[in-house]
Order: structure tokens, then C-alpha cells, then sequence
């Protein structure tokens, strides 16, 4: 039997747990839970597996106090080749003063070797933190620019809402498990492009179709020839997008 939509994102939370990625596992709860209506058996659910991670943080955390400071969260920023562990000395930078390593940050979001997600990862402690410093984050070919004091976080959470949203409508009814892993490949994309959402030439229609589109190709299915009946966008825009995921996915 299929299993259905919020078995699914269940099943991929308690996978997140697992890897100790709990800052990706807290944003699908919290997104979850913002959703106009989720049934109240998933709802209960997310709550028992959010007091888990939020107990495991604070125990986490005391364990941690003695162990980390500014020197090791250095010394694992520069560890390119187990970038997971990245995630656990952002989670420890957040009770400490990113400041004092700005070098060490500047050079690790220009730098090649890092992933897009995880100078994400790191740029959304920044923000946190309220660093009023201007920098500059290379992501493959793209040079943005940013002063996390003044980065409006809200209106890059809307645009990966906006997404779903319009996902959701297209998908969700029809096939659950298959929106499963839109949401995933949108998620995916946000925290590749992030923090920079300029449409230019695109319609917001555009990367849906996009990303159902990679979706599909992803599964080995059918490319879907009525698509353009479905949603509204540039046929040739979405190609364009579909091969740049290729290399940003």
C-alpha cells in the first residue's frame, strides 16, 4: 500500500534525527505546523518529535559548553571533506561571537569546496546573530552580496512557502507521495540559492514546472506533456532552469 503524504515527511524527519541533522528536521516541523490544516495525528506527531529535538539540543548544548569554542568550530569549517559535521559547529557558533572569526567566515563562503546548503546553514546564524557586516557569498558562478543585519528572512521563507504552495495545488490531490519529493527538491533548491531569490527573467511558475519537472526525471517517469495545461509558465524558461539544476541539485 502507497503510503500517503505525512507518513512520508514522518518517515523522513525520524531519518533526519538519525543523522543529528536537527536544524533541517526543525524547519520542516515548523513549516508543517504553520500549514493551514495538517490532520491532527500528524500534528501530535510533529509536536513529540519537536520536544525531542529541542531536548536533545539543550542536552547537546550543556554537554558541549566545556568542548566547543571559536578555535574548533574553525578547525571543523576548514574540514571540507565531512561537511555534515558542519552543521553541529553552526549549532554551537549560535551561544558564541561569530565576529571574532569573520576572516574565517569570509573565506569559507567564497570558497569552491563548500557546499551551497551549508554556507546557508552558516548565513542563517549570521542573520540570527544580527552581523552587521557586509559580505560576499560565492555559489557556482553567482557572486551575491549580503549584511545578515539587514537580510529580511521572512521574505526568503515566503518565496519557499509560495512554492509549496503552488506545488501543492498541482500535485498534492493527485499523487501525495509524489509532492513528497517536490517539497524535497524545492527545500533542496531554497537553501542552494539562498539568500538570493531574484526572479529576472523567470516566473515563480516557471521553477514549479521546473522542479516537477526534475522530479519526475528524478524517478525514471514519464515527462508529463500536459503540464502546460496544468500551470501557467515559459516552456523554454524551465528547460533553461532544468539544466542549471542539474549542476545545482
Amino acid at each position: 500500500m502507497q503510503k500517503n503524504y505525512y507518513e512520508l515527511t514522518l518517515e523522513n524527519l525520524v531519518e533526519l534525527l538519525g543523522k543529528n541533522r536537527f536544524e533541517e528536521a526543525l524547519i520542516i516541523i515548523n513549516d508543517e505546523l504553520s500549514a493551514p490544516y495538517i490532520p491532527a495525528d500528524f500534528e501530535k506527531n510533529l509536536q513529540i518529535i519537536k520536544n525531542e529535538i529541542n531536548n536533545k539540543l539543550k542536552t547537546n548544548q550543556k554537554e558541549s559548553h566545556n568542548m566547543w569554542g571559536l578555535n574548533k568550530v574553525v578547525d571543523i569549517m576548514k574540514q571540507s571533506l565531512d561537511q555534515e559535521m558542519h552543521l553541529i559547529a553552526f549549532d554551537n557558533l549560535r551561544n558564541l561571537n561569530a565576529r571574532k572569526i569573520l576572516n574565517h567566515i569570509k573565506e569559507y563562503l567564497l570558497s569552491k569546496d563548500i557546499k551551497n546548503e551549508y554556507k546557508t546553514f552558516l548565513l542563517m546564524v549570521l542573520i540570527e546573530q544580527k552581523l552587521d557586516e557586509n559580505l560576499v557569498v560565492k555559489k557556482q558562478e553567482k557572486i551575491i552580496n549580503i549584511n545578515p543585519a539587514n537580510y529580511n528572512l521572512k521574505e526568503s521563507q515566503d518565496f519557499l512557502k509560495t512554492l509549496e504552495f503552488k506545488l501543492s495545488n498541482l500535485v498534492y490531490d493527485k499523487d501525495p507521495s509524489f509532492f513528497s519529493i517536490c517539497k524535497h527538491v524545492a527545500n533542496t533548491y531554497f537553501y542552494n540559492i539562498f539568500p538570493d531569490f531574484e526572479l529576472n527573467q523567470f516566473k515563480i511558475e516557471d521553477i514549479v514546472a521546473c522542479i516537477y519537472l526534475y522530479s519526475q526525471n528524478a524517478l525514471g517517469l514519464e515527462i508529463d506533456k500536459q503540464l502546460n495545461e496544468k500551470i501557467d509558465f515559459n516552456y523554454d524558461n524551465a528547460m533553461l532552469l532544468l539544466d542549471k539544476f542539474k549542476d545545482l541539485i
